[in-house]
């Protein structure tokens, strides 16, 4: 009100200065009246509109909360009982000549073995033997032939030991395709090895890489195409010299000599899991026999 009284500042003392004064003042507070009413409406459409804000907030976090789906709990993968697309052999095994260049001087030997396999399952699990031929299979998962064990899985055939002379490994073998980063045949030397004789676990090892055979897993190569056709196998060796041959459908194919010397060994044949092995390794062995003459 104090700017009525400097607008009309002669009209103060007068009766119609006092009327003026009067309507001034009415006209004053219906104007004060008014802005504070039309304040309150601003004020109130601008709480509304808060209001509405903060609601859409909460409706859009509870959309989320009700759209969000509890992760599914994993389940632990059971290790497959049976192979895995398991490819048959579909040609017969080719029968050997009793006369075999490679066998004649030699002297047979009583074909015993323990199968090796991982230790959760039992042997039938990875092993068969019908009509004449060994099957042994295996899958990268599986665990290895013994608790507390820190190899990878295998499953295969574990020969006797021996000491002296030469000692052959004979069969045919059939690896179907697919198979691969596995050791199908080894020697391995035996619990008589004495100490800082620079000789390792293996004295030599046939790999299946890629459809070819190699020794362990270098670049020397045993032999190729090797994939679902029958080839037989010899393996020679002399413990005098440390000497070792490898004969691949009679021809001789690789031969070494290996450091360091052992008091025993044993050969082994099936599938032992090896670096870049695929899914499931699997082989197929017939006609296996083990031989042994003096020098």
């Amino acid at each position: 009100m104090s700017w009525i009284f400097r607008v009309f500042p002669e009209q103060m003392g007068s009766r119609r200065g006092s009327c003026i004064h009067k309507r001034q003042v009415r006209v004053s507070c219906k104007f004060y009246m008014f802005s504070c009413k039309h304040n309150f409406t601003w004020f109130r459409g601008v709480l509304a509109l808060v209001g509405i804000f903060f609601s859409g907030i909460a409706l859009t976090g509870c959309n989320q909360a009700v759209t969000t789906t509890t992760p599914t709990a994993t389940t632990t993968p059971v290790a497959a009982t049976t192979p895995i697309a398991a490819t048959a052999p579909t040609t017969a095994p080719a029968p050997v000549a009793a006369a075999d260049v490679h066998t004649v001087g030699w002297t047979p030997q009583p074909l015993n073995f323990k199968v090796q396999f991982p230790y959760n399952l039992k042997e039938s699990d990875r092993y068969t033997f019908s009509g004449g031929i060994y099957h042994l299979w295996v899958y990268r998962t599986d665990l290895p032939l013994r608790t507390h064990n820190k190899t990878k899985p295998r499953t295969e055939m574990r020969f006797p030991d021996y000491t002296s002379g030469w000692q052959q490994f004979s069969a045919d073998v059939y690896v179907p395709s697919g198979t691969s980063g596995v050791c199908i045949m080894q020697i391995h030397t035996g619990d008589k090895r004495p100490p800082h004789m620079h000789v390792g676990a293996t004295i030599m090892m046939v790999f299946v890489i890629d459809g070819s055979l190699h020794f362990y897993s270098s670049k020397n190569i045993i032999a190729t195409n090797i994939y679902n056709r029958w080839f037989h196998l010899n393996v020679m060796h002399n413990t005098k010299n440390n000497h070792i041959d490898i004969y691949v459908d009679g021809q001789l194919s690789y031969s070494t000599i290996y450091r360091g010397k052992a008091r025993d060994w044993y050969m082994k044949c099936g599938v032992y899991t090896q670096r870049g092995a695929s899914p499931e390794m699997q082989a197929y062995f017939h006609n296996v026999h083990l031989w042994s003459k003096e020098d």
